[in-house]
C-alpha cells in the first residue's frame, strides 16, 4: 500500500506549525508574522533553553502580546 493510504488517505488541509529558533524578541516575532502572512499558519513551537531564563520568558511575553493566547 501507499504511505498516504496507511495514514488514511489524502488530504489538501493540513493543520501545521513552525519552530521559532533562538533570537531575539523582536525579531522571533518578526519571523512568526512573516509566517501568518506568507503561508497561514499560525500554531509556533518555541525553542528555549537559553540562560538565563528571562531571556526565553521575554520571547514567549512579545510573541503572547502580539498574537494573543
Amino acid at each position: 500500500l501507499p504511505v498516504s493510504a496507511l495514514l488514511g488517505g489524502f488530504t489538501d488541509r493540513m493543520r501545521v506549525s513552525h519552530m521559532l529558533g533562538f533570537d531575539t524578541p523582536s525579531a522571533m516575532v518578526a519571523e512568526a508574522e512573516r509566517m501568518v502572512d506568507e503561508y497561514g499558519i499560525t500554531t509556533f513551537k518555541v525553542k528555549v533553553g537559553r540562560r538565563p531564563v528571562a531571556v526565553d520568558t521575554a520571547a514567549v511575553r512579545a510573541l503572547r502580546e502580539r498574537f494573543g493566547d
